[in-house]
């Protein structure tokens, strides 16, 4: 291909949606325009590629192209300097993708983030950023003291424009709290997503599923169910917001509305078998579903479907094959990190007990009667169990 051809068919992948099939189109655009020895517009290419990988839940693949990008960057500073802003903000989220997969080494994840460190102070930008990223990955190793440290100094840098918008920043802040337990101190922080002061692409989207559960811990039932009724219709079938949508499923679970949660787990029963999604956001989804089908099972239920169609499973079986998935991708993160911190938090996830007998939402969906009674839950290995019970975003 040619560079004017290369031109059009990357104008064509941007009107595509989100998911695979853009991404796919990109990729082989990429290998297309390598040939072409044009590197503005291969870095052009990559950066799209980037962003939809990004924006289809595949985080983990960002790396590939960003090498590349960034031997361009080096070897034509002056061809690509119009693109080193945008190429340095993607760099950042490629590294949350490099941290959060399992497959990435901690000592690589580690590397990248002083890649990243190091060119961000090199071209002056702020070191919040890099806190941020930092934290992420102490949190996800379960070192509260280094996230508690460097959520501090995340807080303390100046902003400038490399820095997440204020919204964003918001969500973790308040994500670090729940973590911590402290559903008083996330909700302060989530106050203005919830009220509508702060926004952008995906908040309120991911604020109003993480809310879910500490509005109803905290007594503010109304605004739990207000939550819900707004949250849910913004991340309904967006599967980068898997995550929010496994949050809204789990308080469906807890709030005596697990109909509710049936039908939404139905909407969505291809994420169940969809393993492009990246690791983190896929155990999240999963562990969200994985509370409302123990709930289901005791409750009775263990023989209703899952899904619609000849070949819908049961909540029995899909929960036996869910959880063993789960099991799985925790141990990764386990080996990974060396410790249990992940499958602790996860366990206790998954063992939470309805916070309410009912919050009404005004829904009309109602469970069949029980056909049997309920079977004993499996007993889980002390490996498995963990005081932490908050939901939270690895």
């Amino acid at each position: 291909m040619n560079a004017a051809e290369v031109r059009s068919a990357l104008a064509e992948c941007t009107r595509l949606p989100e998911g695979r099939p853009k991404a796919q189109r990109l990729e082989s655009l990429a290998a297309e325009v390598r040939q072409a020895g044009d590197a503005p517009l291969e870095a052009e290419v990559l950066l799209a590629l980037s962003r939809a990988y990004e924006y289809s839940a595949e985080r983990e693949r960002m790396a590939v192209p960003f090498g590349r990008l960034l031997q361009l960057l080096d070897r034509f500073p002056a061809e690509l300097g119009p693109m080193s802003w945008t190429i340095h903000w993607q760099l950042k989220w490629m590294t949350v993708g490099l941290i959060r997969n399992p497959a990435v080494p901690l000592e690589t994840a580690q590397r990248w983030l002083d890649e990243l460190d190091h060119r961000f102070r090199e071209r002056g930008f702020s070191p919040r950023p890099v806190h941020m990223l930092r934290w992420l990955l102490a949190q996800g190793r379960g070192d509260e003291a280094a996230a508690t440290a460097e959520v501090d100094a995340w807080i303390a840098s100046p902003r400038d424009r490399m820095a997440d918008c204020e919204a964003c920043e918001r969500n973790d802040w308040g994500t670090w709290r729940a973590f911590l337990g402290d559903d008083a101190g996330a909700l302060g922080y989530w106050a203005p997503l919830l009220a509508g002061q702060r926004r952008c692409a995906e908040e309120p989207h991911r604020v109003l599923a993480k809310a879910l559960l500490p509005l109803v811990r905290t007594g503010q039932l109304a605004d739990a169910r207000d939550a819900f009724l707004r949250g849910y219709p913004l991340a309904r079938h967006n599967v980068s917001l898997c995550a929010a949508v496994g949050g809204h499923i789990e308080f469906c679970a807890l709030t005596g509305n697990e109909a509710r949660g049936l039908e939404i787990l139905a909407e969505h029963a291809a994420w169940l078998t969809d393993t492009q999604l990246d690791t983190a956001d896929r155990l999240s989804f999963l562990t969200g579903v994985g509370v409302l089908l123990r709930r289901l099972a005791a409750l009775g239920h263990g023989d209703l479907p899952v899904g619609a169609g000849t070949v819908a499973g049961t909540v029995a079986g899909t929960a036996s094959a869910l959880e063993a998935e789960v099991r799985e991708l925790c141990s990764r993160y386990d080996a990974r990190n060396r410790n249990m911190a992940v499958s602790g938090r996860v366990a206790a996830q998954l063992a939470q007990a309805p916070l309410v007998d009912r919050l009404p939402l005004g829904l009309p969906a109602r469970l069949p009667a029980a056909l049997s009674s309920p079977p004993p839950l499996p007993e889980r290995s002390e490996e498995h169990t963990s005081e932490l019970q908050s939901h939270h975003e690895l």
